[in-house]
């Protein structure tokens, strides 16, 4: 029974090489999309802080103005 063409040694190799780059591909596809979600949850943190200083701010009862002397102060002192 003929069981098809038999396969020379380039093609074995490109059959390799195709399958490294489907590999390759479907990586990339799963580190791309890690790194869509490493940036979406790096910016609710950045939102989450910054709603946590405008409330400690608020409730200090402290303008912006003075938000920023104490940062200056915070600065020069080191």
């Amino acid at each position: 029974m003929a069981r098809g063409k038999r396969l020379t040694r380039i093609d074995l190799l490109e059959k390799k090489l195709s399958d490294l780059n489907e590999k390759i591909d479907s990586h990339e596809t799963i580190i791309y999309n890690l790194k869509e979600q490493k940036s979406k949850l790096e910016e609710e943190m950045k939102k989450i802080k910054l709603e946590e200083l405008s409330s400690i701010i608020e409730e200090k009862g402290l303008s912006i103005e003075e938000v920023k002397k104490l940062i200056d102060n915070q600065g020069s002192e080191r």
